[in-house]
């Protein structure tokens, strides 16, 4: 299947089948991982994708000297046993090669210790465990993360991300999240060039100009007998630093800039209180059991008057909920309109500029359809798939010095 491309991700799934399905999701600005406190960011030629049929999905990624497995599955339950039995073999003689790889992030559903005999220490998980909800109202754990590798894990913790919108309607699932800190060794780095994005309107104002012109006036050269490329590099480090210490970009930051900062705070204290009032979610399934109970026995304490105050507490919570959600929305048309006035009322623009300035606020996003291509692969002298951006380097490396009829030499000659 053809890998799924956006602005902020890519995904790389099976053919679902109905419902046997798997994917992965890679984040094409915060990484896989972060080293050092940065991001190891990964693009398309980075991945090779060891095993990829409706219920398994193996990825290796190599960045730098270091290799990353992914892996989602969809167990077979224990009714199917040899199903079962086979998916486990599968999975097995494919994970057995790539274990010396620095590090092994999966997503396993079913029972982690029915079906790969894992043990799981109860104290690494914090809060709720469910992770699914039936429709007739149990509460579930069918999804865990696994890791392993060659990397030393020196701290960890997981829970269920309740907060984490999946867009699902029914919200009768929830995401996992897990925290991992630990030592991986040396050598892992990322390839590509550091690109970091800066607030070029915040530059233009009159504020942004006289921090740049106070951060220039009391620069400090070198001394003249230092050499030349190092009075650059001394230049060129505390330009840098006036750059990131006044107009960087957070990239994890929110990307429309349209959109009110009262519009963000509203969204953050509804995503609180829903997650609050998860139990309530359930309030008139229960309250039907309650009220045949005390029909049933003629009762007459004080049950019908808790069910009442029960029903307005939801009734308020769920009309508070309906009602930021009806204020975020015309923060955010409020914001739209606001931003395309002052584009319009600007005059002396093309139309070209008008869509840039409009789409660098966050504005006609939606209209670009997510990419779907396969991987680009190369083959090298023997017919084999490059693996990682450096075996694709020396593909390149050779193509071209073939072509200028030259021959390739190690640095150290």
């Amino acid at each position: 299947m053809s890998p799924l491309c956006s602005r902020n991700f890519f995904r790389l799934g099976t053919q679902a089948e109905s419902h046997w399905g798997v994917a992965i999701w890679i984040h094409k600005r915060l990484g896989i991982l972060r080293v050092n406190n940065k991001p190891v960011l990964v693009d398309e030629p980075d991945v090779h994708i060891v095993v990829q049929d409706k219920r398994l999905l193996i990825v290796r990624v190599a960045t730098a000297m270091r290799s990353v497995v992914m892996f989602s599955g969809h167990c077979p339950h224990a009714a199917r046993d040899q199903e079962r039995k086979e998916f486990l073999a599968t999975f097995a003689a494919r994970m057995k090669p790539l274990a010396s790889a620095t590090l092994v992030i999966g997503g396993w559903p079913g029972r982690a210790e029915g079906a790969g005999g894992l043990w799981i220490l109860v104290a690494l998980h914090r809060g709720p465990s469910a992770t699914f909800q039936h429709p007739q109202g149990p509460l579930h754990r069918i999804d865990f993360i696994v890791f392993g590798g060659l990397a030393r894990i020196h701290q960890m913790c997981s829970r269920v991300a309740e907060d984490f919108d999946t867009a699902n309607l029914n919200s009768d699932h929830w995401a996992v999240e897990a925290i991992v800190n630990g030592q991986i060794g040396s050598g892992f780095c990322d390839s590509r060039l550091h690109r970091p994005r800066y607030d070029r309107a915040k530059m233009l104002t009159v504020e942004g100009q006289a921090a740049v012109r106070t951060a220039m006036a009391c620069y400090q050269p070198p001394a003249w007998d230092v050499h030349v490329d190092e009075h650059c590099r001394h230049f060129q480090d505390y330009v840098v630093g006036i750059m990131n210490d006044h107009f960087r970009m957070d990239p994890g930051g929110p990307r429309a800039g349209y959109i009110p900062e009262a519009v963000w705070k509203l969204r953050e204290h509804k995503i609180v209180l829903k997650k609050k009032a998860k139990h309530r979610r359930l309030f008139w399934k229960q309250a039907v059991g309650v009220c045949f109970q005390h029909w049933s026995r003629g009762a007459t304490d004080d049950t019908m008057w808790e069910l009442h105050k029960e029903a307005v507490l939801y009734q308020l919570v769920a009309t508070a909920v309906g009602y930021v959600t009806d204020q975020i929305k015309k923060g955010i048309a409020t914001g739209k309109n606001a931003l395309l006035r002052g584009v319009a009322g600007q005059g002396q623009a093309t139309t070209t500029q008008i869509l840039r300035k409009a789409r660098a606020c966050g504005i006609g996003g939606r209209q670009a359809k997510p990419l779907a291509r396969e991987l680009p692969l190369l083959l090298d002298k023997e017919g084999q798939p490059a693996q990682g951006r450096a075996a694709r380097d020396l593909i390149w490396l050779q193509h071209f010095s073939e072509q200028e009829h030259g021959r390739v030499f190690p640095v150290a000659e």
